[in-house]
């Protein structure tokens, strides 16, 4: 069993897109959504697209509270998701 973290900390870290998924262990997920929104925000500048920095809150979004969802789950669930069962 994986000692809860808390919900301050998971609420703070968040706030940044991909970096509460990290706090709570779950690295992949978290790296995934930050490049996500990083290469969203970049494209939409550089080709100067601004329907791709629409999608930028989607990500957001999903992952604010994807990590708030996953520390609300009780602690057998939670390590089944990062186990990945």
């Amino acid at each position: 069993m994986t000692r809860k973290k808390g919900k301050l900390m998971t609420f703070l870290w968040s706030l940044i897109p991909g970096a509460g998924e990290m706090y709570l262990g779950f690295f992949k997920t978290g790296v995934s959504l930050m490049a996500a929104f990083v290469i969203l925000l970049s494209l939409s500048g550089f080709l100067q697209l601004n329907v791709l920095s629409l999608l930028a809150p989607v990500v957001w979004f999903y992952s604010f509270f994807h990590a708030n969802n996953i520390n609300a789950l009780p602690d057998d669930r939670s390590e089944e998701r990062r186990v990945g069962k």
